[in-house]
Order: structure tokens, then C-alpha cells, then sequence
């Protein structure tokens, strides 16, 4: 029976049972270009160190089949970025469609998610998708599926940054989990990095070419990541398995301040 009040024995059989969150038929418009050097080690907080390569990465998501409770569809800003020499995803902005996910995401991990609205269509080759909110489309994306690239180096980009997709991958994202005190002078806590794993089973990739339109507004600043040169898209269809995080180290609080409101609207 549902209560406001959980006994000690539901508790220790939610803690100890399974954490991990099962998707099963996600759906995935994935969309690279070249961005500006400059722009990406601006906006990567340390410890963590910029890809050798700056790209810009976005994707679009549905996700019709989870553990975790109604299909929702997800995007997501994202860079890549190494620790102690390991790579992995960092997020700049997450969107998503339902709040159980953003409320999850952001209170476990430190996932930035916003609620937004999302749209994914596939017609024949032609996927697009969008991701807007409070009346600003951060991103427009339009792909032709045609088995290419839009540059030559493309794929090569995908391997130096290791974000080539796997049919049996394990991915590593680090994201920071901070929260502001209630005074709203300082953090909680101090913040920290938290590395976390999910594992895909890809069942279908396609390749194809890509048109980018970013946009930002003055609470998700999407378009700073300019687009120098559109590389290309990748279509994916798999299931994965998210498995809990792990926190790896406390940060300097006052060094990651700046970079400490991607989850939270800027209010002047």
C-alpha cells in the first residue's frame, strides 16, 4: 500500500534489490560537427580534460521501454572528456520529457536534466528531431540516412574521441553532483565527480548526413557550442542497462562554481 510513511523492511528491500535501470527499444538520432577549441576547454570544468578533437555531439532519444516507468524521450548536449586518462561523456544539458526521470537523474548521479518537449520521427531515410523548451528550439536535427558521412573525416573524429558505437559497449559518463544550500550563498555539500556505466546493446547502426541548427536562450545556452563544420549522424536502435554511479572525488567548490548551473535556470 502506498504511504507517505515507508516502513524500515520496504526501504531495506528497494536499497538491496535491483538499482539497475533496464531500456529496452531506444530509438537514437546522434549528430556530430567540429566546434572551436577554444569554446570546449571553456566550458569543461576540472578535473576533467577536453578530447584531443573538439566536437560538438547531440542526441535525440526515445525511449519507449523502461524499468523505470512510462516511455519518455531524452536529449542531450554532449562533450567528450577523459579523467586520470579514462574517456567518457560529459553533459552540458540534458532534456527529457518526463519529470521521474529528471528528478532521478539529476538527485542520484547529477545528471542536468530539464523537462522539455522532445520530438523523434523517422519517414523512410529521414529522421528528425528537436528538443525545445520555454519556447526555444536549442537544437534542430535533419538526417539522410544514405550510409555516409557528411565529411571523410568523420568517422575518424568518432574513433579518436572513442564514441564509435559497439554492438556490446560499456560507456562511461562523469557528471557532477552539487546541490545549493537553502541560504542560496554557497553549496550543501562540497561537489563531487561522479563516474557512471551503462551498457548498450546496439542491434542497428546506420550512418547518414547531417543538418545542425543550434539555438540557445538565457537559461540553456546550447548554441555556444558553434557548429564549424557538420560531420555527420548516426542512427542507432538498442536496449542498455544504466547501472548506479559511483562518486570518485570531492572538487574545489569554489573553481566549479562557474560551471555549477547547467542544471538550474538562470534567474537574474
Amino acid at each position: 500500500m502506498s504511504s507517505f510513511r515507508r516502513s524500515y523492511e520496504e526501504i531495506e528491500r528497494e536499497m538491496s534489490g535491483k538499482r539497475e535501470t533496464e531500456v529496452s527499444g531506444a530509438k537514437i538520432l546522434i549528430a556530430f560537427w567540429e566546434t572551436k577549441k577554444a569554446i570546449v576547454e571553456g566550458v569543461i570544468p576540472a578535473p576533467l580534460v577536453p578530447a584531443d578533437i573538439p566536437l560538438g555531439i547531440s542526441f535525440i532519444a526515445s525511449f519507449d521501454g523502461t524499468s523505470a516507468g512510462v516511455p519518455y524521450n531524452e536529449s542531450a548536449l554532449v562533450q567528450r572528456v577523459s579523467y586520470k586518462g579514462e574517456l567518457g561523456s560529459y553533459y552540458l544539458g540534458m532534456h527529457v520529457t518526463d519529470d521521474r526521470s529528471a528528478f532521478a537523474g539529476r538527485e542520484y548521479c547529477g545528471f542536468p536534466k530539464k523537462v522539455a518537449d522532445i520530438r523523434l520521427d523517422r519517414k523512410e531515410d529521414m529522421v528528425r528531431g528537436w528538443t525545445e523548451r520555454l519556447g526555444t528550439r536549442c537544437i534542430e536535427i535533419e538526417a539522410s540516412m544514405d550510409g555516409s558521412f557528411n565529411e571523410r573525416d568523420a568517422l575518424a573524429s568518432l574513433e579518436s574521441v572513442g564514441f564509435l558505437p559497439d554492438k556490446d559497449r560499456l560507456a562511461v559518463t562523469f557528471l557532477f553532483k552539487h546541490f545549493f544550500n537553502p541560504e542560496r550563498t554557497d553549496f550543501d555539500f562540497p561537489p563531487t565527480l561522479v563516474r557512471q556505466q551503462t551498457r548498450f546493446t546496439v542491434h542497428k547502426v546506420e550512418m547518414g548526413k547531417a543538418s545542425i541548427q543550434l539555438d540557445s536562450s538565457h537559461h540553456d545556452p546550447w548554441g555556444e557550442i558553434e557548429i564549424v563544420r557538420p560531420l555527420g549522424a548516426l542512427y542507432i536502435e538498442a536496449d542498455f542497462t544504466m547501472f548506479p554511479g559511483k562518486s570518485v572525488c570531492e572538487v574545489d567548490a569554489r573553481e566549479f562554481l562557474p560551471y555549477a548551473f547547467a542544471k538550474w535556470d538562470w534567474h537574474q
